[in-house]
């Protein structure tokens, strides 16, 4: 029913730095952003909106509009003439841990109801090549969740938000912190299941509590996603657009 992984801290930092060079080593920019392209063909673009919505921080809503240009070997490009444009507002070029990628700039764009947004990847003979994705009124909207919870052996902790459309899936994703009756060293217990079909989660009291007869939980962190997918110009060898809508909590145990 449930996906868990375990992570202990004292291991993290050695797997982060594994991570951090296998990142270095096999997603650096790709030779193709020191050649003018003209053939669309040999790219994978990766179009991406995202509602982040975080009920805990005094900035509660973020939209961000990037897009990612691949080689067919996934290394980033960087277009040497071109441009990239979302609803007609050129996109900048930006460089992360795993290569060159376009964001609009902050601001200029946001998520609104039933609007069309239309990515366009410009090459250097001037020829345009668009991605859309419809965002309706049916997304991700709300999460109905307490900010603390008491735990007793017979009741459950519920969580509800509005069901998106069809064209959704959705996820909860979570991490639970335990409290210091735990003395296998700091660890957190991470996990994720699938709730397209629903507009509610229960998480029973056996949730927190594991092999032990009381919980054993000092803070649940939740994650709800929900995501849509859009046309990709099949134009492109491959790619993916997707309008992504977020919302976190943080639910202290007692």
């Amino acid at each position: 029913m449930f996906n868990y992984r375990i992570n202990y801290m004292k291991t993290s930092n050695f797997y982060l730095l594994a991570a951090l060079m296998l990142l270095f080593t096999m997603c650096r920019k790709s030779s193709l952003s020191d050649i003018e392209l003209e053939d669309p063909s040999i790219l994978k673009v990766y179009p991406t909106i995202v509602k982040y919505i975080n009920l805990d921080s005094t900035v509660i809503e973020s939209h961000v509009f990037s897009l990612r240009i691949k080689d067919k070997t996934d290394h980033c490009v960087e277009l040497k003439k071109g441009r990239v444009l979302c609803n007609n507002v050129e996109m900048e070029s930006y460089t992360d841990l795993i290569g060159p990628y376009y964001i609009a700039p902050t601001g200029s764009l946001t998520v609104t109801d039933n609007t069309l947004y239309t990515f366009v990847v410009e090459l250097a003979d001037g020829e345009q090549y668009s991605s859309n994705v419809f965002v309706d009124d049916s997304y991700l909207k709300f999460l109905e969740t307490p900010s603390s919870w008491i735990w007793t052996d017979e009741d459950s902790l519920t969580i509800s938000w509005n069901k998106p459309n069809d064209d959704y899936t959705s996820q909860i994703y979570w991490n639970i912190f335990l409290n210091d009756t735990i003395n296998s060293g700091d660890k957190i217990i991470s996990g994720w299941i699938d709730v397209t079909d629903s507009n509610y989660y229960k998480f029973p009291p056996s949730f927190f509590t594991y092999e032990y007869d009381e919980n054993i939980v000092e803070k649940l962190r939740i994650e709800l996603e929900s995501e849509k997918e859009g046309q990709i110009n099949d134009n492109f060898y491959r790619g993916r657009i997707v309008a992504k809508f977020t919302i976190i909590k943080e639910i202290t145990i007692e």
